[in-house]
């Protein structure tokens, strides 16, 4: 574009504004005439936007081209092809930062060391002379070397095992002691994963250098010793006279059958965690059913095979740290032994759904086949109905599908049926789909029985149910020895008002299971008339309490039993007996979706959660 004829200064100003190159850059021997008389020409340049000939016939730089980015050179482009000098400031720079990371709790425990006790919230110090406590708690004193160091005491008076709260109070208390300790010592202990990398220890497993175990206290007399009546507790298959004569277990891990729920499958699962767990760290496994509100053990499952040493002594049994070597693990105590540091070891992080609770699964799984062999009648019933089953099922050429409903107390995980229940829909299109996965072409194949278990004894012949399931599935319960009543189905056996009789009762007597499993109606089993006030009817109706208990357990076991032996089961994960159900199934029908989970879409896991 042409500006215009101006005076010389003006045309001198706007060749220096617009001007691109100087005509000293492109003079040579060698300059064309067409470039020489422009530069010549310095009035006739400055008027216009003049690009300079280029001696290549390329295209023009543009940023976006390749060559142009090629020939753009930058700071760190030299260091980039020095490898040597990279390496030696990245280890340069990784040097400082450990060398910091090692000095730091030297450099502040000084100032911590005088006020570790002055905000330690029930902590004992031994070390300024406090006396023992006669309850169980955790205890900080001196060893032979002048060093703080933390341990457990329990008392001989309190015996094995400790109630629910006191087990919970050891481990919370014991975090707190813990930390106590490494900030007099300045050394941290690599518990949780704090002071160390997880690619140096893993922080479940990671070994507590504060801690002291209680047989090493007792050495030092720091602690009382057990009086020689109290040497070992008493467990299934053991007793202290049985085991007099046997040494005590290098270590070992104690599931204590106590809980405060009212639920069976809870418990079981746990037992099961714990037994694969103990055989992975190479632990002697015990089992203790004093305080089970389901009776003893034994009443369900054939006795553990009796181990070649003895349990420990009481005092040693502690629930906290997981590096103690006699751990007891209960109810109270599944925070901390299977919590976030626990899964944080075994699950695997960078896979997703059931692989990645696998490794949780396979020791659950084998806490199952180890420890799963139902008693007496009840195991001949149940291998009588697995035959039965697989053997229609094999004429008829149909699969096993089950279903499992928990009503009650229990709520979905789902929000928006949290305080309902599931859709029977969401039941039965999921069994349906199973079934079309087994039998591709349903016109040939026979109506087959979708068995249906559930502590909601109406539910079986509930019309919300039968009018949303597909022609080819009909309802049968999973097994007829030992089932659930609600009050409709006692009504007959047991009348308000007998037939020929004026007589009717003002009290209803008839009490089932309305609705399903509630843990108030199972707490309440056996509360009688309440003048039956002597010590006498107490015991009996406490053994009436207990066999309506037993007969709970035992229906509960067999229905799981015969589910866990199908092609395919439905059921929501909020139940336990759905995620028991999964472990009797196996890994491989997990896996391909022969679990179908109906709550919340989640994958199995042994608690519920995600």
């Amino acid at each position: 574009m042409q500006l215009g004829s101006l005076s010389g200064s003006m045309r001198d100003r706007r060749n220096t504004n617009l001007s691109i190159s100087s005509t000293g850059s492109f003079a040579s021997a060698h300059t064309s005439p067409v470039v020489a008389d422009h530069a010549q020409d310095s009035a006739e340049k400055g008027r216009f936007l003049w690009i300079p000939v280029r001696e290549d016939a390329g295209p023009l730089p543009s940023p976006l081209l390749k060559h142009a980015r090629e020939n753009k050179h930058g700071f760190f482009d030299d260091w980039k092809k020095t490898p040597r000098w990279r390496t030696v400031v990245m280890l340069f720079v990784l040097a400082v930062v450990l060398i910091c990371y090692t000095l730091s709790p030297m450099l502040i425990s000084d100032v911590q060391y005088d006020a570790v006790f002055a905000n330690a919230d029930k902590q004992i110090d031994l070390i300024n002379g406090a006396p023992i406590p006669d309850y169980p708690t955790p205890l900080i004193f001196q060893d032979q070397h002048g060093q703080p160091r933390w341990t457990v005491s329990i008392p001989p008076s309190f015996g094995f095992p400790l109630k629910h709260h006191e087990y919970e109070r050891i481990c919370s208390v014991s975090e707190g002691v813990r930390k106590s300790v490494e900030a007099m010592t300045g050394r941290p202990s690599r518990i949780q994963g704090k002071s160390r990398p997880h690619f140096w220890k893993r922080p479940y497993y990671a070994a507590d250098r504060t801690f002291m175990p209680v047989d090493e206290a007792q050495a030092m007399t720091l602690l009382p010793a057990m009086p020689e009546g109290q040497k070992h507790i008493s467990v299934i298959g053991h007793v202290n006279e049985s085991s007099s004569d046997l040494p005590v277990c290098q270590s070992s891990l104690t599931f204590v059958m106590e809980t405060s729920e009212a639920g069976f499958g809870n418990t079981l699962l746990a037992l099961w965690l714990s037994y694969g767990m103990a055989k992975k760290e190479g632990r002697t496994f015990f089992i203790d059913d004093s305080n089970w509100s389901y009776g003893r053990y034994t009443t369900y499952f054939k006795q553990p095979p009796q181990s070649a040493c003895s349990p420990p002594p009481a005092n040693q049994v502690l629930p906290c740290p997981h590096s103690a070597r006699h751990l007891v693990v209960s109810a109270a105590t599944l925070p901390w032994t299977f919590g976030n540091a626990f899964k944080a070891e075994y699950e695997h992080s960078l896979k997703h759904g059931f692989r990645k609770n696998r490794p949780i699964f396979d020791m659950v799984r084998q806490g199952y086949q180890d420890l799963f062999d139902l008693q007496g009648e009840d195991r001949s019933f149940l291998t009588h109905k697995l035959t039965v089953m697989r053997a229609a099922a094999s004429a008829s050429r149909t699969p096993l599908i089950g279903m499992h409903l928990r009503r009650g107390d229990l709520h979905p995980f789902e929000l928006e049926y949290s305080h309902d229940y599931l859709p029977f829909e969401r039941y039965t299109s999921a069994a349906s789909e199973l079934f079309a996965s087994f039998s591709p072409n349903k016109s040939s194949m026979e109506p087959t029985a979708l068995l249906l278990a559930s502590d909601d004894p109406d539910i079986l012949s509930s019309h919300d149910l039968v009018n949303t399931l597909p022609s080819h599935l009909t309802v049968s319960r999973p097994q007829e020895r030992i089932v659930l009543a609600s009050k409709k189905t006692l009504e007959p056996a047991v009348p308000i008002r007998k037939p020929g009789s004026a007589y009717v009762k003002h009290v209803d007597e008839n009490s089932g299971w309305e609705g399903g499993f509630y843990a108030s109606l199972f707490f309440s089993l056996g509360k009688g008339h309440p003048s039956a006030s002597k010590q006498g009817m107490d015991d009996e109706m406490q053994k009436a309490v207990l066999k309506l208990r037993e007969l709970v357990g035992r229906a509960y076991l067999l229905d799981l039993a015969v589910l866990g032996h199908a092609d395919a089961t439905v059921c929501a994960s909020s139940s336990a007996a759905c995620r028991i159900i999964g472990v009797m199934m196996g890994a491989d029908k997990v896996s391909k979706g022969q679990w179908r989970n109906v709550d919340d879409n989640r994958a199995w896991s042994w608690d519920g959660k995600v």
